[in-house]
C-alpha cells in the first residue's frame, strides 16, 4: 500500500499537469475552484486522471464534496484502503 506522502505527490503532480499549471502544487490546502481557478469541466478530468494514476473509481458523491487538494489525497487514501480491504476480506497496515 502506498504511503501518504507517496499518494501526495503524485495527486499534487497529476492537479498540475491536469490544470497545466507553471508552478508545481506545494500546499494541500489550496483550493480547486479558488486558487486554482478549476471549473467543473477541469474538476471532472482531475477526477479521471486521477482515477487513471491510481486505478479504480472514485463515486460521484464524494468527487463533489472535493474542495482542497489535501480533500482529494485523503478521499485517494480511503478509497485505496477500501480496495484494500475488500480484495484480502481484512485491513492491511
Amino acid at each position: 500500500m502506498m504511503q501518504h506522502d507517496q499518494i501526495a505527490i503524485q495527486v499534487r503532480e497529476v492537479i498540475t499537469e491536469t490544470l497545466s499549471l507553471d508552478t508545481p502544487i506545494s500546499d494541500d490546502h489550496v483550493r480547486l475552484v479558488e486558487d486554482l481557478q478549476a471549473d467543473s469541466v477541469d474538476q471532472v478530468s482531475i477526477i479521471l486522471a486521477l482515477e487513471d494514476e491510481f486505478g479504480g473509481e472514485i463515486p460521484d458523491e464524494q468527487a463533489q464534496q472535493v474542495r482542497t487538494v489535501a480533500d482529494i489525497i485523503v478521499l485517494i487514501q480511503t478509497e485505496m484502503q477500501t480496495r484494500t480491504v475488500s480484495q484480502s476480506g481484512e485491513p492491511t497496515a
